[in-house]
């Protein structure tokens, strides 16, 4: 691939950012596309095309895309981050664990396999320790949820603290 070639993917890959941002997710995965077309080895344009499949809800591309990501660059956080909650979403719940732990092994702040394994605990009747993760995952300082997703995440750690030790409910 030439220096042409990389700059026209780099093109493809931001104008997929942009239309991601705007909401228009189809658009988003074709400029996505046309970047690993002229660019196979990218690695983020890979995780970003994941995580538009999943916010569609198509699970099987969003892990296909992810997987392609994490091979193409192991040590990429986000995109082990965004696999173990498709893998969540299609019901791959051993693979979520597995994929959650890794990615916590990569950035042990990263508030999406937190929120993954809180969610894993809590279907699993392990409360105590959903409520530790539920924390974990409200309280992380890197990829934090956005403005929007806070309160959702504090909430959700307060009920199962304030459920199971009255006493001890993290009010903060």
């Amino acid at each position: 691939m030439g220096p042409l070639d990389r700059t026209k993917a780099m093109h493809h890959r931001g104008n997929g950012h942009r239309l991601a941002m705007r909401g228009d997710v189809g658009g988003a995965i074709r400029e996505y596309k046309k970047a690993l077309e002229l660019d196979p080895s990218d690695f983020a344009c890979a995780g970003a095309l994941g995580e538009a499949y999943s916010g569609l809800g198509d699970w099987g591309n969003a892990v296909a895309y992810l997987k392609k990501s994490i091979a193409l660059n192991p040590s990429h956080p986000r995109a082990r981050g965004d696999l173990c909650m498709a893998l969540l979403r299609m019901g791959e719940l051993d693979d979520a664990e597995k994929e959650a732990h890794a990615a916590l092994e990569l950035s042990p702040y990263y508030w999406m396999p937190n929120f993954v394994l809180a969610i894993l605990c809590e279907l699993g009747g392990k409360y105590a320790e959903a409520a530790e993760w539920f924390h974990r995952s409200a309280h992380s300082t890197t990829d934090t949820p956005g403005a929007d997703q806070w309160p959702r995440f504090k909430e959700r750690s307060i009920v199962c603290d304030a459920t199971l030790w009255p006493a001890t409910s993290r009010v903060e």
